[in-house]
């Protein structure tokens, strides 16, 4: 009996050695799996860092832009107020030197 029971303890071992073996390379394989992936997160994460970057520099570029065409439509607007004022002015000189005009020539005929 102590034969068949060594037989079946051997028999026993192997099969949990087998098993013990199995479990050690579909451990590996996952983490290889496992490995993988980190690296494909680290990538997506980059990748994503990039993009927000890139996107980042956009915006910025895109406000200074704003920015500056406000500043610019601001410039102008005080141009055009500016001449405005001076045509005003000048329209104001004109008829102060018409109605002169206007003055002299009456005294003229009426001399």
């Amino acid at each position: 009996m102590s034969k068949v029971e060594d037989r079946r303890d051997r028999d026993l071992i192997r099969q949990l050695r087998r098993e013990g073996d199995d479990h050690k390379r579909r451990c590996t394989e996952l983490l290889g799996e496992v490995s993988e992936l980190r690296k494909d997160r680290d990538m997506l994460k980059l990748e994503r860092g990039e993009i927000t970057i890139k996107y980042q520099r956009e915006l910025e570029e895109s406000r200074n832009e704003k920015r500056l065409l406000n500043s610019e439509t601001e410039r102008t607007a005080f141009k055009a107020q500016c001449s405005e004022e001076e045509k005003q002015k000048v329209l104001l000189k004109l008829e102060k030197r018409s109605a002169e005009v206007n003055i002299a020539l009456s005294e003229k005929a009426s001399l």
